[in-house]
């Protein structure tokens, strides 16, 4: 399991540092690779902010497209859709993460390290 990142729920103290995160738009960066994503905070008992545990998830939402070189006349397309990856924040994760220096790519970032 890695020390930021899982498909598992990582269950967290709740915190105003932690509910602030819920809706924010992410950078990761991890080695060579980065992509964009959504923080979603969610307590133990739904819209119970006095919940004893929560999640912090980052939530990608890609468009999954068949892969068609070229093509076809007369040919329909089968049609494109979208899918969400969903992966659990770590205490560690959330204390990694920092204000981006531009908003470009998102308004936060969190740079996972190789150890």
């Amino acid at each position: 399991m890695s020390l930021y990142l899982s498909e598992n729920k990582f269950w967290l103290q709740p915190s105003p540092h932690i509910g602030v995160l819920d809706g924010k738009s992410i950078l990761i960066i991890e080695g060579e690779f980065e992509y964009q994503a959504r923080l979603v905070v969610s307590y133990e008992h739904a819209g119970d902010f006095d919940s004893e545990h929560c999640t912090v998830s980052v939530q990608k939402v890609f468009e999954k497209k068949p892969l068609w070189n070229t093509p076809l006349p007369d040919t329909i397309q089968p049609p494109s859709h979208e899918c969400v990856r969903k992966q659990y924040l770590s205490q560690r994760a959330v204390d990694s993460i920092h204000n981006a220096v531009d908003s470009l790519h998102g308004e936060l970032v969190l740079v996972i390290t190789q150890e």
